[in-house]
């Protein structure tokens, strides 16, 4: 099964052809992150940026994230159990500075503590031949 932009999918759906938990915003599998899954609440900026927390997995995800080459597709919120993916994406710059993070926090209208900032750049096969194409996803 290939993801199709706009359309909903469950995170079973997307756990069975990505893998990585159910529940994790970055699921990863193998030392990978294999998707990005966010509330547009908590990252109004997204599929652009990802404002990670201060939990632990969630910043040894973001992590792995920052240090992988590959593209990602990245699913947003849209209803109840209901998730669309956005795109492919790769990670642009990765923002751990305290101050920074804050900012991002502050102007997201965010009052628990962000840790990581995640920007990320949109892959469009047609202009981008240099980045690896997700055999799950049709942008």
């Amino acid at each position: 099964m290939k993801f199709v932009r706009g359309h909903p999918y469950s995170r079973r759906e997307i756990h069975d052809q990505l893998g990585g938990s159910v529940q994790c915003l970055l699921p990863f599998v193998g030392g990978r992150v294999v998707a990005a899954c966010l509330c547009p609440i908590l990252n109004p900026l997204a599929p652009r940026q990802i404002l990670a927390g201060d939990a632990p997995g969630v910043m040894n995800a973001g992590r792995l994230l920052a240090r992988q080459p590959a593209t990602i597709p990245v699913f947003l919120k849209r209803g109840s159990a209901q998730w669309a993916v956005e795109g492919m994406f790769a990670v642009a710059e990765t923002i751990e500075d305290r101050t920074r993070c804050a900012i991002a926090a502050a102007s997201a209208g965010r009052a628990d503590p962000v840790r990581l900032v995640i920007a990320l750049n949109e892959w469009v096969p047609s202009t981008q031949h240099h980045s690896p194409r997700h055999p799950h996803c049709d942008g």
